[in-house]
């Protein structure tokens, strides 16, 4: 299982793979399945998704509710399967990260766009 400052050092980029989010508490392929269902409705209620620079993720709704977590993607169990439902959702996906000092926010969608052209793109998004 990944510590915190493993998680928190990944660039943007890591978490177009959900897979390297799993932990070791991730064993049941039936609960797994029923998160990423259950993850993948709300998130159709998502405007936007994000994953702050601790790792722990945040949503504000269509209805304009903030919607905010403790879990820690890649730390707490079937937290990946949250992951892949973001990522497979149409809401807005950023990633916010500490790169020298600075916090800078990550498109996702963006990013995911440039790996399935083979670009690599850094874009910043406007926050």
């Amino acid at each position: 299982m990944a510590n915190s400052s493993d998680l928190n050092s990944r660039p943007a980029s890591a978490f177009l793979n959900a897979d390297a989010f799993r932990t070791g508490y991730d064993v049941d392929l039936v609960r797994s399945q029923n998160r990423y269902r259950d993850e993948l409705s709300k998130c159709a209620d998502y405007v936007d998704f994000h994953i702050g620079i601790n790792g722990v993720w945040s949503a504000t709704t269509k209805g304009g509710a903030d919607v905010s977590s403790y879990e820690r993607i890649g730390y707490h169990a079937y937290s990946a399967d949250l992951l892949q439902a973001a990522l497979d959702s149409d809401c807005a996906f950023i990633v916010h990260r500490v790169e020298n000092g600075t916090i800078v926010d990550y498109d996702l969608r963006e990013l995911q766009a440039d790996a399935a052209g083979g670009r690599a793109s850094w874009d910043l998004v406007e926050v």
